[in-house]
């Protein structure tokens, strides 16, 4: 269930789910596919997880729920036979890769702008966004109607990505970098 993951990020040619409860899935080798997609699976509903990168290259997701499962899902499935053990993870629901092409649109929504409201520059520079203010929201603008937004933090100068609140609050001395993800 998307519900559960937290955030995916890649790690070389691998990628890793790492879910609310603390745990990590690891997908050896999953970004060699061209397309590369997980299929989530949670009692009779399926997921498809559509995994891209931007520009920057912080991994995306785009889930899609199916309805017509079973022609994924049979003796003849392109899908390789490794990629079925990953359903025995407990509690994990099953996780498979796919290699089917869509004609979905391809053309990125408009982004927006990522700003800061509510917050006070009380550093010693104003302008530097260097502040004491550790509670403000994220407000993003522009963006095409009718998109998707998840928000993002990085604490480890943009090596590592996850997904946030508008609202940021109680905030530890250090440096917060954030993003918005539109799709």
């Amino acid at each position: 269930n998307p519900e559960k993951i937290a955030s995916i990020t890649r790690d070389g040619n691998s990628a890793v789910i790492h879910l609310k409860d603390g745990t990590e899935i690891v997908l050896e080798n999953f970004f060699i596919s061209e397309n590369p997609q997980i299929l989530l699976n949670e009692g009779q509903t399926y997921w498809a997880a559509n995994l891209a990168e931007d520009a920057t290259g912080q991994t995306t997701v785009n889930y899609l729920e199916l309805k017509e499962i079973p022609k994924y899902i049979d003796a003849s499935s392109s899908v390789p036979i490794w990629s079925w053990v990953v359903s025995a993870l407990a509690g994990a629901g099953t996780v498979a890769l796919l290699s089917q092409q869509d004609a979905k649109d391809k053309t990125p929504p408009e982004p927006g702008k990522l700003s800061f409201q509510n917050l006070l520059d009380s550093g010693e520079l104003t302008q530097d966004q260097i502040t004491n203010d550790n509670k403000f929201n994220l407000k993003l603008s522009g963006q095409e109607k009718g998109s998707s937004v998840t928000y993002l933090i990085s604490t480890d100068e943009g090596k590592t990505w996850q997904e946030t609140t508008l609202n940021q609050k109680d905030l530890a001395d250090g440096i917060y970098l954030y993003k918005a993800v539109v799709t």
